[in-house]
């Protein structure tokens, strides 16, 4: 449970990185600090932004050109279910990706709602990365969930992201790129 709880909150961070909460540090916040550092935010191609082996890597600036995707629209059928309902979610793949070399790419679907007792308020699934312009479809019950769904509001966002492989004992670059973001997507599930 303790390492769903940090995928959680690791994707959630990356979403809302997405979404365009990030913000560019403020010069007297960075001021005498090397560039690069861990926590900085930046632009792909600027001076400093390749991360220092090690360190937790930079992060693009979000709505910078080419570094955070558009969302593309998620849908949830249906749009109101119970405790015990098989939401299925969709979207099209976004046709404009590119991999690099030495990269890897994941996709999960994220679902969060109100806590209560007795029920289940967040999950993240993997997907497979599909190819672009495909259509991407998940269904996610109790059994996915791992017990019932919790009454409330709930949101739903899929993440394809992007990291780099390296071979052992090779020095890597430490950093994490939305590639692709579907959603968010608001469903109900009724008491």
């Amino acid at each position: 449970m303790r390492h769903h709880a940090h995928v959680v909150l690791i994707v959630s961070i990356l979403v809302l990185a997405s979404a365009g909460c990030g913000r560019a540090s403020s010069p007297e916040s960075t001021a005498g600090a090397p560039a690069g550092t861990a926590g900085t935010v930046s632009r792909p191609g600027a001076a400093g932004t390749v991360p220092r082996p090690g360190a937790a890597g930079t992060v693009p600036r979000p709505g910078a050109a080419g570094t955070v995707p558009r969302p593309v629209p998620l849908r949830v059928s249906p749009a109101v279910g119970g405790p015990s309902t098989r939401f299925t979610f969709g979207f099209r793949a976004p046709a404009a990706r590119v991999a690099a070399t030495g990269t890897a790419t994941s996709l999960s679907l994220s679902v969060v709602g109100a806590p209560g007792s007795g029920c289940v308020a967040a999950r993240s699934l993997a997907l497979r990365s599909p190819a672009p312009g495909v259509e991407v479809r998940a269904a996610i019950g109790p059994a996915q969930l791992g017990g019932r769904w919790c009454a409330g509001g709930w949101t739903a966002r899929a993440v394809e992201l992007e990291r780099a492989v390296c071979a052992a004992g090779q020095v890597c670059p430490q950093f994490i790129r939305v590639v692709a973001v579907a959603g968010p997507a608001r469903f109900r599930v009724a008491g």
